[in-house]
């Protein structure tokens, strides 16, 4: 699913029948809650982007490259200019993001470069809750029409 659509899948086997006891879900449930919401908060480690138009604050859809590290794949923003890519830890990260609009196919707009780096991710950090403070990149971006590519804003992270 992630080389064919760009997203990430699990299975979770908390048990080792395949169809467990109904009388021992509870049990399940309370031994795993605590680890399944932190995995839950998890899915958003990494860099999350809105893209808006600068003067109409409309979202745009985009297409994200991932320039370094090198051979990690990008991906494209959806039709509310959302976008999403996961980040390792301790990984120095060069992203361009290129805004479009397909309803004005014949505006273009300006490529904004992203550097990040998740520090700090101990084991302890990620697996002791406490919400996504340092896991996590949040960005907006405002992209402006009709740039030339000498023109163009670099913005860091």
């Amino acid at each position: 699913m992630y080389h064919a659509l760009g997203r990430l899948h699990i299975t979770l086997e908390l048990h080792d029948a395949k169809n467990p006891p109904a009388a021992s879900l509870p049990d399940l449930w309370a031994a795993n809650r605590q680890p399944m919401l932190r995995l839950m908060e998890l899915s958003h480690m990494g860099l999350r982007v809105l893209v808006l138009d600068a003067k109409t604050r409309a979202p745009l859809r985009a297409n994200l490259t991932v320039v370094t590290p090198p051979g990690v794949r990008g991906t494209t923003a959806d039709e509310r200019g959302y976008l999403f890519k996961p980040m390792a830890p301790d990984l120095s990260y060069t992203f361009v993001v290129q805004p479009c609009d397909p309803s004005r196919p014949s505006v273009s707009y300006g490529a904004v470069e992203l550097k990040g780096v998740m520090l700090g991710t101990s084991r302890e950090q990620v697996l002791g809750g406490g919400g996504l403070e340092g896991l996590s990149v949040v960005k907006t971006i405002l992209a402006e029409e009709g740039l030339e590519p000498s023109k163009r804003k670099k913005r860091n992270s």
